[in-house]
């Protein structure tokens, strides 16, 4: 159980991704309900949590419109601007190339082993937005 293991470790991050569902159905207020009062403080039964809510931001903005005390439990907002076209071309352009797998045996001639970003030990990766990439 996840507040339970909260709870023995003495805090942590509750990380709610979709949370605009929670107001959707009759589950998801019953959830919400018990999340708001260990929302309003840092310390709980559970030790310190930390609660992020992650959503789109238009249902995200009806979720805070369905109940008044979300705005004060919740005060901090971080909205993060969409890809552009070009930034996800470029994404699926380097997606589509192949990057055969860096294996991880020792190198013959034990030169100093240079690190490998971590999109170039497989074939799917992803480029966190305005970091450059190998090659560029």
């Amino acid at each position: 159980d996840l507040l339970t293991d909260m709870k023995d470790e003495g805090g942590g991050v509750i990380f709610v991704d979709e949370a605009y569902q929670l107001a959707t159905d009759r589950e998801g207020k019953k959830v919400l309900d018990f999340i708001l009062p260990l929302a309003e403080s840092l310390d709980t039964e559970y030790g310190s949590l930390v609660w992020v809510f992650a959503g789109y931001k238009k249902q995200m903005e009806k979720l805070f419109e369905h109940n008044e005390g979300l705005p004060s439990r919740f005060p901090y907002r971080f909205i993060f601007e969409d890809y552009t076209d070009d930034e996800l071309q470029k994404i699926f352009c380097d997606m589509m190339e192949f990057k055969p797998p860096q294996r991880n045996s020792p190198k013959k001639n034990k030169q100093e082993k240079k690190a490998t970003p971590p999109y170039q030990n497989n074939n799917y990766y992803s480029y966190p937005r305005g970091t450059p990439y190998a090659g560029q």
